[in-house]
């Protein structure tokens, strides 16, 4: 075989790649493939075994590794003397990545990047590792190939059986399964997480933390859990996985109380923490959280925001080998940059102590800003207003970013993915209806048209870009998201456009990805190279896929679009069984069992559940003046609500956040509906959920006034589709679950 690395140009074949991971490998004196036909080829007819390596560009690991072994000569040609070397980029191939890593958690019972993974020429796994340094590189790679040579049966044997068991994992099916999840799991998912809570510092298990924005998310169901809530978001806010200085969140802290981060940050945790912050502002109505949605959106702006509207991938942990040297400080460093007034506030407010960072030879001492308390009680100990101690506070940040600024920045990777981007899209769209802040929707807008015209083309939707070149045909949380995004941006700016996108893409994504078994593919089935298609995962830095597709259908559900409930149904029948097993590993997955069961009560309880309904103590009627009418004329709508004696719902506009109001959704499959809703006023009540709660009692009666547009020409018989959503709580401060109520109502209209 001809070397592809040239002596000229001192680059191997990976500099043609776009990805930034590849190209940081073009100079190696490796003969990197990329994954393809090409490497496969090579194999096959070397019979040579592979080694995979799979990373990301801000990985630190990779870099280390990069630079101890892939960059060594000696290294270099051993690699290709014995294998056949591919590169991969898992955020360009998650789905490459996603089989690999599970072999490797299958061979050595944990994970990370980058992946190391010794393969046969037909692809399957035998031998899987994380980082190696170089001298035990050296020495496995001559044990295996000297094994290649001697004893092939050896090897063949353990790659067909671990092949064997990673098929079974990764297609496992639970479709011929009856039973449906119930809603208790809910309740048992958040006892999980309480019983695994770091009660001093927030967040759940030990080092390494992670925020898991996800399970911030789910806990936002109950009011109960408000508590584990606060105190992770409070703390991660003061801690020293927040950038103070540049705003926004790093990937992970090693410690347990937050304070020493894995410095990279990735786009994926700003859009989840944004959203969560957000959310937590509703909930609460903390201005810390309003603050914290407001320093990543600024961060995004600044650091990650692309000429196009769209947002770059992530921001490398290291520079010039060193980890986290752009964001940490010298004491004497901050005292110069500062004025005498500006210094007293600034020990007052912020934990000065210097640490050992970094690895081995690029160790180093720094101080990692973190606040010695939560903002509220620094605020309240300097006897300042939290809007006066936020304002001083910028005012030195700024300062310091300023100096910052003039330092070596980390690398940027400039890639565009879209699952990511639809992430942040949502999170935007979002945040923007909480805080009433026009300036966030235009970046949401603005990125959700950049991603409709930019990474769409001769394919429904495209994974990723960079420098303008569209790669990958969509994966499914690439849809999931995109999907997402849209239905937030329908909800705010109430432009059609938005949801009729929605379902455009959630229906391409039914048909590229839907598999028989009940869930989706990952990935399209007939994508070459794979050893399995990948059907299920669990929730972590980011949902699963399936997680995330169950929520975008549900919420298309809850419009009204009944076309999904078969979808819907099949995911959740599909995972019974490992939700029943361990709820708390798919917590995003069950926000959307907690939707589904809104909107349709009465699915698969079982008669002990169905207490824990709100439409188990509320009857509903709805009528029209008239059903049948002029071709313009408008209907007069009644819902009528009689609520059981002892019981109450909420208004549509309830006095707590965490209170879910009660909302009329009305649909027409035959064209559109401009609405007016005249909600009634409640009645107060002072209850332990607060005091003078508005809420609606006995009989309440809601009037509707309804204008059918852009009708089918020619239709004469059409029906309104209702659904009516309410909470019910008693007088003694029991809550029940949200309910929904759905009824169809014929409307003929005179020709």
């Amino acid at each position: 075989m001809k070397n592809n690395h040239s002596a000229k140009s001192g680059k191997n074949r990976l500099a043609k790649e776009n990805s930034p991971y590849l190209l940081q490998h073009a100079e190696n004196p490796v003969d990197w493939f990329a994954w393809g036909e090409e490497a496969f080829k090579e194999a096959r007819q070397q019979n040579k075994l592979i080694f995979l390596s799979i990373g990301y560009s801000t990985c630190y690991w990779c870099h280390v590794m990069e630079r101890e072994s892939f960059s060594d000569l000696s290294t270099g040609q051993l690699m290709n003397d014995k294998f056949i070397n591919i590169k991969v980029d898992r955020e360009e191939r998650p789905d490459v990545d996603e089989i690999y890593m599970t072999a490797l958690q299958l061979m050595t019972r944990h994970g990370g990047w980058p992946i190391s993974i010794f393969l046969t020429p037909d692809r399957k796994p035998f031998y899987g590792a994380t980082y190696i340094d170089n001298s035990s590189f050296k020495t496995l790679m001559n044990n295996l190939s000297q094994l290649w040579e001697s004893d092939p049966d050896t090897i063949l044997a353990m790659a067909e059986q671990i092949t064997r068991t990673l098929q079974k994992i990764t297609q496992s099916s639970e479709a011929n399964k009856t039973s449906f999840p119930p809603v208790k799991l809910i309740g048992q998912a958040s006892k999980a997480f309480a019983d695994d809570f770091d009660e001093e510092y927030g967040g759940f298990n030990g080092a390494p933390k992670f925020p898991q924005p996800s399970v911030l998310q789910f806990l936002m169901l109950e009011e109960k859990n408000r508590f584990m809530v606060e105190r992770t978001l409070n703390a991660i806010a003061r801690g020293g996985i927040h950038d103070h200085v540049g705003g926004g969140i790093h990937r992970y802290a090693v410690d347990t109380a937050w304070s020493t981060p894995h410095f990279e940050k990735m786009l994926y945790d700003q859009a989840q923490l944004l959203h969560a912050y957000a959310h937590a502002f509703k909930w609460t109505t903390n201005p810390l959280y309003q603050f914290m949605a407001e320093d990543i959106i600024a961060y995004l702006k600044q650091r990650l925001l692309d000429s196009t509207g769209l947002f770059y991938s992530a921001e490398d942990a290291e520079t010039e080998c060193f980890e986290g040297k752009t964001y940490t400080w010298a004491i004497t460093e901050l005292q110069e940059a500062l004025d005498k007034k500006e210094w007293a506030f600034f020990e007052r407010t912020y934990r000065l102590e210097e640490k050992r960072l970094g690895e081995r030879e690029f160790s180093y001492k720094g101080v990692i800003l973190q606040l010695k308390k939560d903002h509220m009680q620094l605020a309240k100990s300097l006897d300042l207003t939290f809007d006066k101690f936020i304002n001083q506070l910028k005012k030195i940040n700024k300062k310091l970013l300023h100096l910052r600024n003039q330092r070596q920045q980390p690398r940027l990777d400039d890639k565009i993915i879209t699952s990511w981007n639809g992430l942040t899209i949502e999170a935007l769209a979002y945040a923007s209806e909480v805080f009433s802040d026009k300036r966030v929707l235009n970046m949401a807008e603005r990125a959700g048209q950049a991603l409709w015209d930019f990474l769409r083309g001769d394919r429904p939707l495209y994974h990723v870009m960079r420098e303008g070149k569209v790669k990958f045909s969509a994966y499914l949380d690439d849809y999931a998201t995109v999907i997402l995004a849209f239905i937030a941006l329908n909800q705010v700016t109430k432009k059609t456009l938005w949801f009729d996108r929605a379902i455009f893409l959630a229906d391409t994504m039914i048909e590229e990805l839907w598999s028989p078994s009940g869930r989706f593919y990952y990935s399209n089935p007939e994508t070459d190279y794979l050893l399995t298609h990948y059907q299920q995962s669990l929730d972590g830095a980011m949902p699963s896929a399936n997680s995330l597709a169950l929520r975008a259908l549900t919420k298309l559900l809850g419009t009204g679009m009944q076309q999904y409930t078969h979808h819907v149904e099949a995911i959740l029948r599909s995972n019974a069984s490992h939700l029943n097993r361990m709820p708390q590993a798919l917590p995003y997955m069950l926000i959307g069992l907690y939707d589904y069961y809104i909107i349709e009560d009465s699915v698969s309880m079982t008669d002990s559940e169905k207490h824990l309904l709100s439409s188990s103590v509320v009857n509903v009627q709805a009528n029209l003046l008239k059903d049948r009418i002029e071709k313009e004329e408008p209907l007069q709508l009644t819902i009528i609500l009689n609520i059981e004696k002892g019981w109450h719902i909420n208004t549509n506009k309830p006095s707590q956040t965490f209170l879910h109001p009660t909302t009329i959704n009305i649909q027409t499959p035959d064209g559109k509906i401009k609405e007016n809703i005249h909600y009634p006023e409640g009645h107060k009540i002072d209850s332990c959920l607060g005091n003078n709660l508005e809420v609606y009692s006995q009989t309440v009666e809601i009037k509707a006034e309804l204008n059918l547009i852009e009708l089918v020409e020619g239709i004469n018989k059409t029906s309104l589709n209702i659904s009516i959503i309410f909470q019910a709580c008693n007088d003694k401060g029991q809550c029940l679950l949200p309910g929904t109520v759905s009824m169809n109502l014929p409307v003929n209209i005179k020709s």
